[in-house]
């Protein structure tokens, strides 16, 4: 018998931000990264907990796509960002702003040699 598993939507949100963080671009890599995480990192997100194995189960493909196509990455990505430097230790100054570092040309020998 299938049970169906509601996942909350901060749940899901959490989760492929956190898949973000590791490098996946793409929802089939979100849900790759979420079936891989341990189950201590499903539990830190709130993913929900089957009452009678214990385990947590991760959002399936079809949950990460429904929502993720649904959300405004723009507003996402704020919302995040926000969240970010808000959760940065007490007493510790804002980091100081990144600076470009310079470019350094390379002479570099073609390859072929036109005769």
């Amino acid at each position: 018998m299938f049970a169906w598993v509601v996942h909350a939507l901060p749940v899901v949100l959490a989760a492929a931000v956190a898949a973000a963080l590791t490098g996946a671009r793409r929802a089939a890599a979100v849900v790759g990264w979420a079936a891989d995480a341990p189950q201590h990192v499903l539990a830190e997100l709130g993913v929900f907990r089957d009452p009678f194995t214990g385990v947590h189960r991760a959002p399936d493909e079809s949950t990460f796509r429904r929502i993720l196509a649904g959300v405004d990455a723009d507003a996402l990505d704020d919302t995040v960002g926000r969240w970010v430097l808000t959760c940065r230790p007490a007493g510790h100054p804002r980091p100081p702003p990144r600076q470009e570092p310079e470019l350094r040309r390379m002479k570099v020998a073609p390859c072929w040699r036109a005769d």
